[in-house]
């Protein structure tokens, strides 16, 4: 099993806290967990539940990534790569 897919499990076994969720420019369902054992000291946890991955951010909050006006740091799955909006634009 690979890390994103591990990570995702973790989320489901533990129950993991749900921060926010939802749907991205390319119709994917997104949703924000805060870590199930280290809580707010790590990075917001991003996951794609239609694809079964999740995967370490790099915020600590969800401002940024759930802007409004921008979505230069809003996550999408790309194959089985988490990218942020900067990136596929390019």
């Amino acid at each position: 099993m690979k890390a994103p897919e591990k990570l995702f499990k973790m989320l489901i076994d533990d129950k993991a806290y749900m921060l926010s969720s939802m749907v991205n420019e390319m119709q994917q369902s997104v949703e924000f967990y805060e870590h199930p054992i280290m809580g707010d000291e790590h990075p917001i946890i991003v996951s794609f539940p239609d694809y079964g991955l999740a995967f370490d951010s790099d915020f600590y909050d969800l401002d940024d990534m759930m802007s409004d006006s921008t979505y230069e740091y809003r996550p999408f799955l790309n194959g089985q790569d988490l990218m942020y909006g900067y990136e596929i634009k390019q």
